[in-house]
């Protein structure tokens, strides 16, 4: 055992304690989070929003922020550019929002995609910030396979123009989208799917739901920052179970309307 100058051994054993209790709650956390999954069952519930770095302008990253629909896997819009910060980032989400009609935002934690105005605006509208656990790509799929899909249209090294990239993420959406149009396993496209009548849902009672959840799922498992970002996912897809929009599995068995305590 290695230990630091001037640390006895007691502090060291301690110590070394510790880090393997930390390793192996993130080992149980990855195996859990491996093990959940969430399905949504309608088009126009979840809009997923994910970053990718697409290439350098002037030794300045080029980034895009790309939309995608989590229940039908359409590729919606897009914002490309340099230096965007979430002054400019934020009407172009209430639109993509306010467009799709959805419940739920999903994110995977870019700060940009967090600000307080987009916060205040989202409780405005009563839609729901889903913000997926950090490094878990299992948590947020169709937004990190889209990106890896959306990788392979990129210049090999890069973009280096704004141009360029908005052009080869055009070109991806245009190819990528085709296979959304084919037909399911019900007969019907997804754009068939889509097109059909949604059942109405009262955004402000969905809301209520939600936000009952949410301080519940808080009181039980605590006041830490972790905590709470857990008790708010626990608590979107419990208000998507009750509203039937969604289905939420572990180990491939489907949770009851009590998801969130699991």
């Amino acid at each position: 055992m290695v230990r630091c100058p001037g640390m006895s051994r007691y502090l060291a054993e301690k110590f070394v304690a510790s880090r393997k209790r930390a390793a192996g709650r993130r080992r149980r956390r990855k195996e859990a989070a491996l093990e959940r999954s969430v399905e949504i069952r309608e088009p126009g519930v979840v809009v997923t929003l994910d970053g990718i770095a697409t290439g350098w302008q002037s030794r300045r990253r080029i980034e895009g922020h790309i939309f995608r629909d989590r229940g039908s896997t359409k590729f919606l819009e897009k914002m490309v550019g340099v230096g965007i910060d979430s002054r400019a980032l934020t009407p172009k989400i209430l639109k993509v929002l306010d467009d799709s009609g959805a419940y739920v935002l999903q994110i995977d934690g870019d700060k940009r995609h967090q600000a307080s105005a987009l916060k205040r605006a989202l409780r405005k509208r009563r839609v729901m910030h889903y913000l997926s656990e950090p490094r878990t790509p299992q948590h947020n799929p169709v937004a990190e396979e889209g990106m890896r899909e959306i990788r392979q249209f990129l210049p090999e090294g890069g973009a280096t123009s704004v141009e360029e990239a908005t052009s080869s993420i055009d070109r991806a959406f245009l190819t990528l989208n085709r296979e959304w149009l084919r037909p399911s396993r019900g007969g019907l496209s997804s754009e068939a799917l889509y097109a059909l009548p949604r059942v109405e849902i009262n955004r402000e009672a969905m809301y209520r739901q939600f936000v009952i959840f949410k301080r519940r799922f808080r009181r039980e498992m605590g006041r830490t920052l972790r905590a709470r970002r857990r008790a708010n996912r626990r608590a979107v897809e419990a208000t998507l179970v009750a509203f039937g929009l969604a289905t939420v599995k572990i180990g491939g068995v489907p949770l009851g309307p009590d998801v969130g305590r699991n």
